[in-house]
């Protein structure tokens, strides 16, 4: 793909990493299916193990986009929020942790939240900022078979037990005090309802 002349990529030292050369655009090549058994996990020739949980869901649940003219498979939120949790799994790179975070202070579902969630809401029982964050957990449920889920529990709790080393990042460090225990207790919220949300449990 990358030796020929005339060839449109080229490779970087990742063995699974390309650059379109035309527009500098990186490409992510990852084989799945029958080629990751028996355990969903493959090596590459650099030695890196690449969990392959969730590819296989997330091509199922794509979404076809036209764009110039090209149909495309687009990933779904909560399929690209199943693979960037097993992707931290792999490397516990500080930028999937980022993406996740971002992804549940940012999602939005308003209508769902009240049509779905009224009673918890009036209930008090859920705070309505924190609605999506759960839907956006249900969701995943719903696309997700049970040993998928058993191993996004895992990365999850992992992450909330290590919270005070894990989360401080991601709150501003423009702001102390008790501003700042509530920004770090937002955080920890989110992802306590994703959680929630994946487990079916009610906020």
């Amino acid at each position: 793909m990358t030796q020929a002349p005339d060839s449109f990529f080229r490779q970087t030292r990742i063995p699974h990493k390309f650059i379109h050369i035309l527009t500098g655009t990186e490409v992510d090549l990852v084989p799945f299916g029958e080629i990751g058994q028996p355990n969903q996990q493959i090596q590459w020739p650099d030695g890196h193990q690449m969990n392959l949980l969730g590819l296989q869901e997330a091509l199922s649940h794509a979404n076809t986009q036209t764009i110039d003219g090209v149909e495309l498979q687009v990933l779904s939120i909560p399929a690209f929020l199943v693979l960037k949790l097993f992707a931290w799994g792999d490397r516990k790179a500080t930028k999937d942790l980022e993406d996740i975070n971002f992804i549940l202070k940012h999602y939005q579902e308003d209508d769902r939240v009240f049509e779905e969630l009224s009673e918890a809401l009036i209930t008090g029982n859920l705070e309505f900022q924190y609605g999506a964050a759960f839907l956006l957990g249900h969701d995943i449920q719903q696309i997700c078979d049970r040993d998928i889920l058993i191993q996004l529990d895992l990365l999850l709790a992992h992450i909330l037990q290590n919270q005070d080393r894990l989360i401080p990042q991601f709150v501003s460090r423009s702001i102390s005090g008790s501003e700042w225990d509530v920004a770090f207790q937002s955080v920890i919220c989110r992802f306590e309802m994703l959680r929630h949300g994946m487990l079916e449990k009610p906020p």
